[in-house]
């Protein structure tokens, strides 16, 4: 488990609260997309979390889809040497009508932890527009909010202790308080919160899996 600790504590320090200000460059990913139908399709795949839009490519075609014709997609990130995956999914915190999105799935579990973009818009004057000289809004994405998902709720992370942490403690009190105090976690930062999730679920796992094998997606 020290080599999970050790590895979030990286992969979170790639993580600011603001991580950037402007979208990147398309890059092409190979990886696998499972359409609301079942189909599964394998090739090259390209994320835009600004418009929420995934494509999809292969040798003879490109395909773009949004939230509501995936259910999810994943692709391999070479610079961790890991599998991102994103999954659909009904929310819309600010409403009654829920509409589908794409959260990135950092842990699987009991407690499933899923992060989305920070999506801003911003007007930008006629003298900062590079390309059309005429002044409008630039939208885009900067850092991550944390969600953690069980029984159909969507919590979010930033809420801890008052909504988390009893969910853990509820059957597992006495693991999870000997695991902070063993620990010295900090319970306001990310990645000992992300940590202690993570060992939340190796309790509860049918799969009794040592922590350290659990795979986390903690990454730009």
């Amino acid at each position: 488990m020290r080599k999970l600790f050790i590895l979030l504590a990286v992969m979170v320090g790639f993580l600011p609260a603001h991580s950037q200000s402007r979208p990147v460059n398309a890059v092409w990913q190979q990886g696998s997309l499972v359409l609301n139908n079942g189909l599964e399709l394998n090739g090259a795949v390209c994320y835009d979390p600004v418009t929420e839009v995934v494509q999809f490519r292969t040798a003879t075609m490109v395909k773009a889809f949004t939230a509501r014709q995936v259910r999810s997609f994943r692709y391999l990130e070479p610079a961790f040497g890991m599998i991102r995956e994103f999954a659909s999914q009904d929310f819309n915190p600010r409403s009654s009508y829920p509409r589908q999105t794409f959260f990135e799935v950092v842990l699987r579990g009991p407690l499933t932890l899923l992060r989305r973009h920070n999506r801003f818009r911003e007007f930008i004057r006629a003298t900062e527009q590079q390309v059309s000289g005429r002044p409008g809004f630039f939208d885009y994405v900067t850092g991550f909010t944390y969600y953690v998902r069980t029984e159909g709720r969507f919590l979010g992370i930033k809420q801890f202790k008052k909504e988390i942490l009893p969910l853990m403690t509820k059957d597992c009190s006495q693991e999870i308080h000997q695991m902070i105090e063993k620990r010295k976690l900090k319970l306001f930062q990310l990645d000992n919160q992300v940590w202690l999730i993570n060992y939340y679920n190796f309790l509860k796992g049918p799969l009794n899996q040592p922590a350290d094998e659990y795979k986390v997606a903690l990454t730009r």
